[in-house]
């Protein structure tokens, strides 16, 4: 069980890899069919590097592409060795991709913030406020400074003639740089509506009648977080401004993490759930011991 376990995930990362680690696999590629590795120090560790972080990989029971950026340091040694001498065809070929590739991303990231703050184009403005419902048009003066800024810079930078290798992986990398420039600044407002928590605390808290925070904030009443729920005690430390205790098995209101379709566990009704846009695996609950008034009920 084990060996087909370590061979699945081997080929997990090897299948991710072709893309995580461009245009540097394919320079590697290059330096190891012209270099001969062993005889070289710089390539005997970047081996041995490569060799050691792939048995890790593979015997790793838990998959996670992020764990493939070990492997970077080593292809960029080996693909940086052997630039000057890439053949003028090829230097091209990674230059017109990474042109093509990054420069329609950053007119789909243009046109996506004119979409979800000016709602042009109407389409994209729907799967925009789909996927980020909790979304309010924000546009921030210095964010779209630097996203004005770094186009330009760009168009720039891949004007440049003669493009030979070294040419070629620094508008690559141009590229990598205006792209995630776009997103922190023109999409960093949206993925984090999307994303945070900070929504689904504030409509907990909204569902709550005056009388039930008034009794929250005076101590008569109170809310448990199960000290083994790390990640819903850092959600509500973090964004909620009502108190909260941790492990208290006295309180009458808890606040849980459940399975989608999941009820309340035995003795316990819902008083209010919600989850993140989008997510269909897990919802917060703030649930009540059978038994007591509800205060006020939402779904």
């Amino acid at each position: 069980m084990r060996h087909v376990q370590t061979a699945f995930s081997l080929f997990y990362y090897l299948k991710n890899l072709l893309w995580f680690a461009l245009p540097a696999l394919p320079l590697a590629v290059w330096t190891v069919c012209r270099t001969r590795l062993f005889s070289t120090d710089w390539g005997i560790l970047g081996i041995v590097w490569m060799l050691a972080v792939l048995v890790l990989l593979a015997v790793n029971p838990q998959r996670f592409q992020d764990n493939l950026v070990w492997l970077l340091p080593p292809l960029a040694l080996f693909g940086a060795a052997q630039l000057d001498s890439l053949r003028r065809g090829a230097a091209a070929f990674v230059n017109w991709f990474g042109i093509m590739a990054f420069g329609l991303f950053a007119v789909f990231l243009w046109t996506g913030f004119f979409a979800m703050n000016y709602g042009w184009p109407a389409k994209l403005a729907e799967r925009a406020a789909y996927f980020s419902p909790y979304y309010v048009p924000d546009i921030d003066p210095i964010p779209m400074a630097v996203a004005v800024l770094f186009t330009p810079l760009w168009l720039w930078a891949i004007t440049r003639k003669n493009i030979r290798g070294r040419q070629a992986v620094t508008n690559w990398a141009a590229g990598v740089t205006l792209t995630w420039a776009l997103l922190m600044t023109l999409f960093l407002p949206w993925l984090d509506a999307a994303k945070s928590h900070a929504p689904v605390v504030r409509s907990m808290e909204a569902s709550l009648s005056p009388e039930l925070k008034r009794e929250l904030s005076d101590g008569i009443e109170c809310i448990d977080i199960g000290g083994g729920d790390l990640h819903t005690r850092i959600v509500w430390t973090q964004y909620g401004t009502l108190p909260h205790r941790v492990g208290d098995v006295q309180c009458r209101y808890r606040i849980v993490r459940l399975p989608q379709n999941a009820d309340a566990p035995q003795g316990w009704q819902t008083v209010w759930q919600g989850a993140r846009p989008r997510n269909k695996d897990s919802k917060f609950a703030l649930i009540r011991k059978i038994g007591e008034n509800i205060l006020k009920t939402t779904d």
